[in-house]
């Protein structure tokens, strides 16, 4: 996670700390990996690289989506006002998020 809010994306360290910590379903007899934290897709090419081509990524996110999608619910037009939390409100954290939204926001903090 850190990596990810960081912007850490590509960087050398990035894909040195995947290999480390991926290398035993590179190795063994795995067929899948699911991206369970929602900061994971965004390093979906590096744990690719890590783990090897032979173990399919599943994308929590989008499998998600494929269930609803599936459940043929009406359309829900997102008309009404949007608020967006971040549990670290920080110039770089907002410039991140932003960059993801592709769109200019205003962030509140999520008290946990």
């Amino acid at each position: 996670m850190p990596l990810v809010e960081e912007g850490w994306l590509v960087e050398r360290e990035t894909k040195q700390i995947a290999r480390r910590y991926l290398s035993p379903f590179k190795s063994g007899s795995y067929d899948a990996l699911i991206l369970g934290c929602t900061h994971y897709p965004v390093l979906k090419p590096v744990i690719q690289q890590a783990v090897g081509k032979k173990v399919k990524l599943i994308d929590s996110a989008e499998a998600v989506v494929d269930a609803v999608m599936a459940a043929n619910l009406p359309d829900l037009a997102m008309t009404g006002p949007q608020e967006f939390y971040l549990t670290d409100v920080s110039p770089h954290s907002i410039e991140i998020a932003q960059s993801w939204l592709k769109r200019s926001v205003a962030f509140k903090k999520a008290e946990l």
